[in-house]
């Protein structure tokens, strides 16, 4: 005879004997591991913000100085010296657009380097003698050989600052460095562009010879 005690109970389901008991479920449970924090980010992934992505980054930074002045300032002047030159091309003719552009970049060029020769306290030019009788080249010209006697006033500042052993204040060191920074830009686009309708103009003339 068999002893009831001794038989072998049904088996329950995996996961039962946790039911009711709030211990967790076991770890082979997708359920478990769906909800579970530590489950790599499934199903909560894990955002970084953009000041949390620069955290830890340094950006270098260079302190401005008379020198600096000094060397972007003898940069613009080679740019115009260079524009002077392309202008000087016998016979050279523009397109309507190609001046409306060089019209445009000159003046802000020229705006930059008056407000910086202003915050050095650099001595006032005149601007350019414009007359109506003028033809666009010209124009120009004169536009440049003005641009000119800026840069050279700015120049002349910097060189009696130095050996007056004066400092300008660091804020507006950065001012006058970042006027002279976007007129070398205008004055390399209007450079380049005076360079193309030179090529272009030389080529037509070769052309037609």
């Amino acid at each position: 005879m068999v002893d009831p005690t001794s038989r072998i109970g049904s088996t329950s389901p995996i996961g039962d004997e946790n039911k009711g008991t709030g211990a967790p479920s076991s770890p082979g449970s997708f359920d478990s591991f769906m909800k579970s924090p530590q489950a790599g980010g499934v199903g909560q992934p894990n955002q970084i913000s953009p000041f949390e992505l620069t955290q830890g980054q340094s950006t270098p930074t260079i302190t401005p100085n008379m020198g600096m002045l000094q060397n972007q300032v003898l940069a613009a002047q080679s740019t115009m010296g260079d524009m002077q030159t392309q202008l000087s091309t016998p016979g050279l003719k523009l397109t309507r657009s190609q001046q409306y552009l060089l019209k445009n970049k000159f003046s802000e060029a020229a705006g930059r380097i008056q407000s910086a020769n202003q915050k050095l306290g650099a001595e006032n030019v005149a601007g350019p003698a414009i007359t109506p009788g003028m033809n666009p080249i010209e124009k120009f010209l004169g536009y440049v050989t003005n641009g000119q006697a800026q840069m050279q006033a700015a120049r002349q500042k910097i060189q009696d600052l130095n050996a007056n052993g004066q400092n300008i204040a660091p804020g507006q060191l950065l001012l006058v460095q970042t006027d002279l920074a976007q007129a070398q830009k205008l004055l390399e686009y209007s450079s380049v562009l005076l360079s193309n309708a030179v090529s272009a103009f030389k080529s037509l003339m070769n052309i037609q010879l």
